[in-house]
Order: C-alpha cells, then structure tokens, then sequence
C-alpha cells in the first residue's frame, strides 16, 4: 500500500483559494450591510422630513426641523423650541448639505401651509469611503403649497470634490 499524503503545494494552494473566496464573500456581504444602512436612512429621513411638513400643513401652526450634523440627529420643534421628536443617525454615515457651510447645523421653518421657509439638500456619504451615494432634496419651489421631497441616488458613488450638484449624475427615486 502506497499511502500519499497532500504536499506542502497542495495545502497552500488549497488555503489560498479558501482565502480568496472568503474574501470575496466578506467584500460582499459588507456592500450589501452599507447598502442596507443607507436605505434604511434615506428612507427614514424623507420620511421624517414629509412628517413634519405634513404636521404643518395639518395644524396650520409653524414649526423648526433641525439638522444636527454634529450630534447626528434631525430634531422636530415647536416655533417656541419645545422638541416633538427627535431622528437619530448612524454614525457610520457621513452627512451635509447644499448649504455654503456644508457640514454646518442648521435650521429650517414650516409656513402655517405646511412648506418650509427655504429649500435644502441633505447628501449621505460613505464616512470610510468619503463617496456620496443619496441625496434628499426639498424644494419649495412649486405651484403647490406644500414642498416636493425628492430622493435621488448617484449613478455611481463620487467623491465629494466632484460636482455633485450636477443633476445629470444622479437618478431620482420613486
């Protein structure tokens, strides 16, 4: 009887294809979770925005949505600065606005009709990457008296030295 074991070659080839398909495997399970995370935000995000301009029109009373970047949160107040509700944001993604301060706090007012008192962009971004994905862009702009929430998704991830208020690279959601 001939016993042949597996060569040192053998091993080593066998663990370097384990390797390569467990990396592939790892890459995309992770671009499915960053997938997943930033679905969930922009959804929760327009939603929350759509809120507060429905709570508006609704009541016909005036009202502050606050855009907190630096403490990851979007706060709903009374005129008076009382909090209705607060929308934390995951910390893993990066935000800012078409605003001259991108990255700065800022603040925007419901009219008693339910419209805010200016338009704004809120682009989602990759943190680790530094690639915008989303954009939320309020407009109130219209014949109507209430704003149009649009989403929009980047036909492909850019960087944020791109032009990224380019309307061409970027494919609105329904």
């Amino acid at each position: 009887m001939n016993k042949r074991g597996y060569t040192i070659i053998e091993v080593l080839l066998f663990l370097g294809l384990i390797s390569i398909f467990f990396c592939f495997t790892a890459y995309s399970l992770e671009k499915r979770k960053r997938a997943e995370s930033f679905g969930k935000v922009k959804t929760e995000l327009a939603l929350f925005i759509r809120k507060v301009q429905k709570y508006g029109f609704q009541s016909e009373n005036e009202y502050q949505l606050e855009f907190n970047f630096s403490g990851k949160k979007v706060i709903f107040k009374e005129k008076d600065g009382e909090i209705l509700e607060e929308l934390r944001l995951p910390e893993n993604i990066g935000y800012f606005s078409n605003n001259s301060d991108k990255k700065a706090d800022f603040i925007r007012k419901t009219t008693k009709n339910g419209n805010f008192d200016k338009g704004f962009s809120i682009f989602l971004a990759d943190r680790s990457l530094g690639k915008i994905y989303y954009k939320i862009s309020v407009s109130t702009v219209n014949t109507m008296k209430y704003p149009v929430i649009s989403v929009y998704k980047a036909k492909k991830p850019m960087k944020s030295d791109e032009n990224y208020l380019d309307y061409s690279l970027w494919d609105e959601e329904l």
